[in-house]
């Protein structure tokens, strides 16, 4: 009878060692991970759950949820990925790890990758408005008057942007020059499409901008994408028309 109940001490001491050990582990991978929120983090396709894809880390597993793929995307057991770490969470069993490629901060880590000039503060990331897999609108600004923002960022031949683009299967990326104001701000975002005029509504957060009749489509772009990112990106409601649409 003593030996039962020393081997039942004994399964249950193993049991409270091995808990211990599982709490140790989650409690690594959440503190590595934490710290490492906002960042873009590297690995390789595990397994499918539904259109969710879960992503091995090396030292825990990450799910990649539907909603933030890039639309279009195709995944294969095994390949190498790159993602935008948005949050790390507790949960009863192991730290739920989220990751997205869809996120606008994606965009903007990615830039901050290959433009040494945002790394060092020179270059300022100020708004981005995105359509993941198709378009991003990105307001850059340079705090040293002697470098060009959106040069510097689509650098030499586009080199640089051609590289986040290839990134993102495609998405084009606009480099918007910053500025304060939001009828600037509007007028440089709709480029290259120039603008006659710019009513701004401030309380209700809506803006009238008229544009030359041979420049209407290219405002407001293949399916309004141009003024939709655009309005994302001041945060104003904007009609887009012409001198002869306003006579009519």
């Amino acid at each position: 009878e003593l030996a039962r109940f020393g081997r039942i001490a004994t399964k249950k001491a193993e049991e409270a060692i091995r808990q211990a050990i599982t709490r140790k582990k989650r409690d690594i991978v959440y503190d590595l991970f934490i710290n490492r929120v906002g960042e873009i983090i590297s690995g390789s396709i595990h397994r499918f759950e539904g259109k969710d894809v879960w992503v091995n880390l090396g030292d825990a597993e990450a799910i990649l949820p539907n909603s933030e793929r890039i639309p279009g995307e195709r995944y294969h057991a095994g390949d190498r990925i790159r993602a935008y770490l948005v949050s790390v969470e507790r949960t009863q069993g192991d730290p739920r790890i989220l990751l997205s490629r869809a996120h606008p901060e994606f965009v903007h880590q990615l830039l901050r990758l290959e433009v040494p000039e945002i790394e060092e503060g020179t270059l300022v990331v100020r708004r981005i408005a995105r359509e993941a897999g198709r378009r991003s609108k990105v307001a850059v600004e340079s705090l040293d008057p002697n470098v060009d923002a959106v040069g510097t960022c689509v650098g030499a031949g586009g080199a640089r942007v051609r590289v986040v683009t290839r990134e993102l299967s495609g998405e084009k990326i606009d480099l918007v020059r910053w500025s304060d104001s939001i009828e600037q701000l509007l007028r440089n975002s709709l480029e290259p499409a120039s603008v006659i005029s710019v009513d701004l509504d401030d309380k209700n957060h809506k803006a009238k901008v008229i544009v030359p009749d041979d420049e209407l489509s290219l405002a407001i772009g293949k399916g309004g994408q141009n003024v939709r990112l655009t309005a994302k990106m001041i945060g104003y409601d904007i009609e887009v028309t012409s001198p002869s649409e306003e006579a009519s």
